[in-house]
């Protein structure tokens, strides 16, 4: 299995987009407010040309808005596989919540990527080296260098294997 440990904000969402809808705000639904499509359909060509599973670090995954973001991705065609254990302290133990999960799942874990925009001090150099890092100020969150990175990470699924005829027969 390859997963995508997500985190929300600076990923699927910019301070770009937040200024772009600010006139909108009171007409939009509230996470329609938090998630900017652009970036997500960047998450959903990585989940679709790799295979992988999203795993979701954000601190939103405590939060009630949590189930309508669920059902928002949904509706695009991305699933949402599982959230890591919260370890407290609004996320300053991410990467030990991120390790712990891979330790839980080792078994069927093939490769991941981290799509945050920050990083945590309890990191380190294993888990900075699957971590790709759109920025909430610079970009729109997820782009497509993002994605090419992520995907180059993950790995792309493999064609199927297509058998041919050699002499009348089928060469499986």
């Amino acid at each position: 299995m390859k997963v995508i440990f997500l985190d929300i904000d600076g990923v699927l969402n910019s301070a770009q987009f937040c200024a772009e809808i600010k006139d909108k705000r009171l007409t939009m639904q509230k996470i329609e407010r938090e998630i900017d499509k652009k970036p997500l359909l960047m998450l959903k060509r990585i989940v679709n040309e790799t295979g992988a599973r999203i795993v979701v670090t954000s601190s939103m995954r405590k939060e009630p808005t949590f189930k309508d973001f669920k059902e928002y991705v949904s509706h695009e065609g991305i699933r949402i596989h599982d959230v890591t254990l919260d370890f407290g302290d609004s996320g300053m133990h991410r990467g030990e919540e991120i390790r712990e999960w891979i330790q839980k799942h080792k078994e069927e874990l093939e490769e991941y990527v981290i799509l945050d925009d920050d990083t945590f001090e309890d990191f380190g150099e294993e888990l900075m080296a699957h971590l790709v890092q759109p920025s909430m100020w610079t970009t729109r969150g997820l782009e497509q260098n993002h994605a090419d990175q992520a995907i180059t990470l993950l790995g792309k699924i493999k064609e199927p294997i297509r058998y041919i005829k050699i002499g009348g027969s089928t060469n499986e």
